[in-house]
């Protein structure tokens, strides 16, 4: 008997088949209904996902949780060895450009960069924080900096 037997089968998707031809080629897929068209609207606003769709999706979040909840103190256990095997604080080495040196660096617990600058003759003096990705990422429920750049002009 496993820590998972008491669970009832997880959802199943309903199967509506759909085609796409493309370059000639023609693909079926069961499960194409559940691609949003306007998925990139539902990434500003989830409210405007398909009704089918979310029901679909809180089924398998709820069936997941579920399903996860008896390794829920093995899960925190792991996080906490991995956070203490990894540099939490790290930092590139501030590359100079003209007057200033420009480098990034995480807080101990945050999980966006933090883009900064120093004068280049004194590196060792305090930052200058440009961008600070914890700060912006504070109340919303996605956030990530692809990249980050300082101006010709500094």
């Amino acid at each position: 008997m496993s820590a998972f037997d008491h669970l009832p089968a997880g959802p199943n998707a309903a199967e509506n088949i759909t085609s796409d031809t493309r370059h000639g080629i023609t693909r079926h897929d069961e499960f194409g209904w559940m691609r949003a068209n306007n998925w990139q609207e539902v990434f500003k606003d989830p409210s405007v996902l398909d009704p089918k769709i979310k029901t679909h999706l809180d089924a398998e979040n709820t069936y997941a949780n579920a399903f996860l909840e008896p390794l829920k103190e093995l899960r925190a256990t792991l996080v906490a060895e991995m956070r203490g095997r990894i540099k939490e604080d790290d930092e590139s080495v501030p590359a100079p450009d003209g007057p200033f040196a420009y480098g990034s660096s995480y807080a101990t617990g945050g999980q966006q960069p933090r883009f900064y600058r120093v004068p280049k003759n004194d590196v060792g003096s305090p930052r200058d924080i440009l961008l600070d990705g914890d700060k912006e990422a504070a109340g919303k429920s996605y956030f990530s900096i692809g990249t980050a750049d300082h101006s010709p002009d500094h």
